[in-house]
């Protein structure tokens, strides 16, 4: 198929691009409940998901994209960041490039059946998907792209951050999918006092609804047996350790009638630096800092590829910020399964 052009396949993705959203927006709610099934996502969360693939999607329509090399590529959809192939392959074939769509073990089937049924609408060959699950060693498929694995992220917040906003966005960076996204925060560094933060946090972690994906209630959905393994075993090392102290003890919980495995979240606190100890799922580290500490901990962050989101202060203080907050909490945006604002 090398014989078929670039510009041969960017016109028929460009032909077809609106039958592609079209079923983009039809295969919303299959692509759901696969999500619910396979990383037992709750509602909030599948919808967010989807609605961020879709606004990827339509930003390529219209567009003239210019052709791209190599001619070939190979593009994977990673089980921890299920639905970012979509839009991936779809920037390829819309550049010319033909695709080879390779899945991890455990991946959201639902979205390699909704690629499969694209294929046939494009030029014969341009998009190519795996049999199986697992990477194919075949150079002749061309380099990787897109979907990246995300580097650690951390939290800043400055001295003058509001606390409870700070409290608000470390809850649903850090417990988002039980703590089991590859973006989620593990270590927050705070400058400033951290009683008040202390105390919005424990009412937080303590009052977040852990329960079923199918529950549109739920906040955050249950562990798979390995990840709460990892998690009850990073929580007894930390809590054993005289650097830290314990804000929350991670649990397991219970609920009658559901075999599913649930946690309840950990928080831990540390000062200037925290010790090196294993992290997984729903678990943060607050680290009560100086200004001087917090730069170091931002920069091994970004030296291991990593990135942070910046809660108060300056803006561009930190240069690598996915996110820069400011401003005051909004009741309206918080997620279904978090506790409404009080005072502490």
């Amino acid at each position: 198929m090398s014989s078929v052009s670039a510009e041969r396949i960017a016109g028929t993705a460009r032909a077809v691009e609106g039958v592609f959203l079209e079923r983009l927006a039809i295969h919303a709610d299959a692509l759901a409940v696969g999500l619910a099934h396979s990383h037992q996502l709750v509602a909030w969360d599948r919808e967010q998901l989807i609605g961020v693939t879709q606004t990827r999607v339509r930003r390529l329509a219209g567009q003239r994209l210019q052709p791209a090399h190599p001619e070939a590529v190979r593009v994977i959809e990673r089980r921890g960041q299920p639905l970012e192939c979509i839009h991936h392959v779809w920037g390829a074939l819309r550049r010319g490039q033909r695709v080879f769509l390779e899945y991890e073990s455990q991946t959201c089937g639902t979205v390699v059946d909704f690629l499969r049924g694209i294929a046939p609408a494009l030029v014969p060959g341009a998009l190519r998907i795996a049999e199986e699950p697992g990477l194919v060693d075949d150079e002749s498929l061309g380099p990787r792209i897109g979907v990246e694995v995300p580097g650690p992220r951390v939290a800043l917040i400055d001295a003058d951050a509001d606390r409870e906003l700070a409290a608000y966005v470390l809850a649903r960076s850090s417990l988002r999918r039980s703590g089991c996204d590859p973006r989620s925060v593990k270590v927050a560094y705070v400058c400033g006092p951290t009683d008040l933060l202390e105390r919005h946090l424990r009412r937080l972690w303590v009052g977040v609804t852990v329960g079923p994906a199918t529950i549109s209630g739920s906040f955050a959905g249950p562990l798979d047996a390995t990840v709460g393994d990892e998690f009850l075993a990073a929580c007894e090392q930390w809590a054993a350790s005289s650097q830290v102290d314990v804000w929350c003890t991670g649990a397991p919980l219970e609920r009658t009638g559901d075999t599913a495995r649930y946690a309840a979240p950990a928080l831990f606190f540390a000062r200037d630096t925290p010790p090196k100890l294993p992290m997984a799922g729903p678990m943060l580290v607050v680290v009560g800092c100086t200004e001087e500490q917090a730069r170091a901990g931002y920069e091994a962050a970004v030296a291991a590829g990593g990135e942070a989101i910046q809660i108060g202060g300056r803006p561009g203080r930190f240069p690598k910020v996915a996110r820069h907050i400011r401003g005051a909490l909004l009741v309206e945006r918080l997620p279904p399964g978090m506790p409404e604002p009080r005072p502490v």
